[in-house]
């Protein structure tokens, strides 16, 4: 480096030659004009030729610095090798994530297979439960059918004064009284069975009678003429067993019904829409009326009736 700048050096010492002889009179216009091109004075030339010694020393320290950071061949190597060195890390490092990745897609697959054999043993049981379900909701039916069934030749009778330690002749000289008297039905002390209060006692109101026929036509008779009974502040009603009777008191209480009542055991509701539904004991009220108020056709465990035969 020091030997190209010492070249530059000399370069930039040399004289330079004249463009045109002093002695030359042929031409001395020529002589005159190249004379105002170059510099007047001594020191002027010298002010140029330093100028140009400090640029070309700046070049080439500029030259030496960019030299100096050039890496060396052993640098080179070196660089090489860690890079080789790397690629072998990166490498390894790939090849235990592909092992991993490999060992979780593995376990993926096997819980997959896991979780679908799992599914199908849930809807298994599901579809073991559903029938289960169907089939302790068939046998409630049938078992409160039969309970129904059973007091099909009983009546219940409501708002009938109670005294103290009525017998049971008492409530069924009352009962014959007012269905003699009140619903216009003969009837016999003879035609019934038995009678008798039912339910626990209160203070403000009288516990119901029940009363049971031996022959279930006078039962029925009486119950066709139960509307006769309007305004005299006695009801008659049939004996419902537990769960038909929460169903028709549920009916009773809502907002949406127009009128409540049973048939063999049968809750019916009409609604204020003209609607007519047959309840069963597994029947949401609350839903199946708003159902049939909003004027849907499917409604699940309620019997759509025609009102002009309900």
């Amino acid at each position: 480096v020091m030997s190209i700048a010492g070249y530059f050096l000399k370069l930039k010492k040399r004289p330079r030659p004249s463009a045109s002889s002093e002695s030359d009179p042929e031409t001395p216009q020529t002589s005159r004009t190249q004379d105002r091109k170059r510099p007047h004075t001594t020191e002027q030339v010298e002010e140029g030729e330093e100028d140009d010694s400090m640029t070309t020393q700046e070049m080439l320290s500029n030259i030496c610095q960019r030299m100096d950071a050039l890496a060396t061949k052993d640098d080179i190597v070196k660089i090489q090798n860690d890079i080789q060195a790397l690629r072998r890390t990166v490498s390894e490092n790939i090849e235990v994530l592909e092992g991993r990745v490999f060992e979780v897609e593995a376990k993926n697959d096997q819980l997959q297979k896991e979780i679908g054999a799992l599914k199908k043993e849930n809807q298994t049981m599901k579809d073991t439960l559903n029938l289960q379900d169907r089939k302790i909701k068939r046998t409630e039916k049938e078992q409160n059918s039969l309970q129904q069934y059973s007091r099909r030749w009983n009546l219940r009778v409501y708002k009938v004064p109670e005294r103290e330690k009525e017998t049971s002749d008492d409530c069924i000289r009352k009962c014959c009284d007012i269905f003699s008297e009140k619903v216009a039905v003969a009837i016999n002390k003879s035609d019934i069975e038995v009678a008798h209060r039912s339910g626990p006692t209160s203070s403000t109101n009288p516990r119901p009678i029940l009363v049971r026929f031996f022959d279930r036509k006078k039962r029925d008779e009486i119950l066709s003429n139960r509307r006769r009974l309007k305004g005299k502040g006695v009801v008659i009603g049939e004996d419902m067993t537990p769960a038909t009777y929460k169903i028709y008191r549920d009916a009773s209480k809502h907002s949406a019904r127009a009128n409540v009542w049973t048939s063999n055991g049968t809750v019916i509701a009409k609604l204020k829409n003209g609607r007519t539904l047959k309840l069963d004991i597994h029947t949401n009220v609350n839903d199946a009326f708003r159902r049939a108020m909003a004027g849907h056709e499917n409604i699940e465990e309620v019997e759509l009736l025609d009102s002009s035969n309900a």
